[in-house]
């Protein structure tokens, strides 16, 4: 029990003081009885040498042991340069101890070797730095006139102002900070992105008109386009309807039309119908002008008369009228003739039908007949002239001009040979 206390109150460290304090008494007597000075100058070539050997020897093993290339270069370096300053200090130690022997022409050799190198870096490491700076100024100031250039150069439409912004965003990140300085080259991308913006936006407005624009003018185009075709078509057209003389044709046969003519004359109002002509004597398809004053059978059998007559029998002045005479007059042997065409309108109306009569007797007195267009308005007209029927029509102007020209007095004889 008394000695587990007496080992507690012990402290290790007063056993390491009394152990240091034991050599530091050793190595002052020793001290005392050596001259550390000589001793040092005597070995520090040795101890020089070893460390140069083993520096190499740490050079050798680095490479062996394939380090990383950057870190092997730098430790190379390193051993390089602390080499080649122990050489030249272990130099200099010897001309101060005048120690010349152990290859003391090839340590100076070695050493003025070494000074040359080391000089020749120095003055390369200025002239470089040198050379550098003006390069760098040189770079500095070719980008600064280049940002200049970009900044002062007038951009309008939305790609030339992209191209500036990249270009300027490019400047941003690779050109030197002093070649960018003075120019607020972050407020002034901040800028051209605004107006990037507002340019699109106003590009995109003016191409929406523009297409508009050419829209109505390419309208405006094929409008005019088509009226010239329509123009050119109606003038063919024209041209066909002057050739066929429809100003003075009011009926057409139908077999002595084309397509192309046919469908002008539907176009021009002209109505499809099956008609007896008094000339073929038979019924015939034919196209009629639709007229405001005669229906279409009316103008059938004006157009059948007058040719019938202009076939059969040799007449001069052969007319038709739309006035209040005859519908068709023509001259024979010096005596003019009339010939009314009815399709029975003209009863209902008593009073017209009677100055109708008045007229007729006056001017082609005995010399006058009543065409009507069918054989239930024979005996109607009948009471007030003479009067036949489509297929009668030849035979009864043949006997009205004998008549005449006997002189004989046709207003009896007449009624009982018709």
């Amino acid at each position: 029990m008394n000695e587990s206390k007496t080992q507690e109150k012990e402290n290790p460290m007063i056993f390491m003081a009394v152990i240091i304090i034991a050599l530091g008494v050793v190595g002052y007597n020793w001290y005392q009885e050596h001259d550390i000075v000589a001793i040092f100058y005597s070995t520090l070539p040795s101890l020089i040498t070893i460390g140069i050997l083993f520096l190499f020897f740490l050079m050798v093993i680095c490479s062996i042991l394939g380090m990383d290339n950057t870190t092997f270069k730098f430790i190379a370096k390193m051993l390089f340069h602390t080499i080649s300053f122990l050489i030249i200090g272990l130099f200099i130690y010897r001309i101060i101890i005048k120690y010349y022997d152990l290859l003391f022409i090839e340590h100076l050799i070695l050493s003025i070797i070494i000074f040359i190198y080391y000089n020749y870096r120095l003055h390369k490491k200025i002239f470089d730095n040198k050379y550098a700076r003006k390069e760098y100024g040189e770079k500095v100031s070719k980008q600064h006139a280049e940002l200049k250039k970009l900044l002062d150069k007038h951009v309008y439409s939305s790609k030339e102002m992209e191209e500036q912004l990249t270009k300027l965003k490019g400047a941003l990140i690779t050109f030197e900070p002093e070649a960018r300085r003075g120019f607020g080259l972050i407020s002034r991308i901040e800028d051209l992105e605004v107006k990037i913006g507002a340019e699109k936006e106003r590009e995109e407005m003016y191409e929406i008109y523009t297409k508009k624009e050419l829209l109505k003018k390419e309208v405006e185009e094929i409008q005019e386009r088509k009226r010239r075709e329509l123009e050119t078509e109606e003038d063919k057209n024209r041209k066909v309807i002057d050739e066929m003389e429809t100003y003075k044709n009011t009926v057409f046969k139908k077999s002595d039309l084309n397509n192309e003519q046919i469908a002008l004359l539907k176009e021009e109002e002209y109505i499809p119908a099956n008609e007896y002509d008094l000339l073929e004597r038979k019924v015939i398809p034919v196209y009629i002008e639709k007229t405001m004053n005669h229906s279409r059978t009316h103008t059938f059998l004006v157009w059948s008369t007058k040719r019938l007559i202009e076939k059969k029998f040799k007449v001069e002045r052969l007319e038709w009228h739309d006035t209040k005479d005859a519908d068709i007059t023509f001259k024979h042997k010096g005596k003019y003739y009339a010939i009314e065409i009815e399709t029975g309108t003209l009863l209902k109306k008593n009073r017209q039908l009677a100055e109708k009569i008045k007229f007729l007797n006056r001017k082609y007195p005995h010399r006058w007949i009543f065409l009507v267009s069918n054989r239930n308005l024979l005996t109607q007209y009948k009471k007030y002239g003479i009067t036949c029927q489509r297929n009668d029509i030849e035979k009864t102007l043949l006997k009205i001009l004998q008549i005449n020209t006997l002189n004989l007095h046709p207003k009896i004889k007449v009624h009982e040979d018709i």
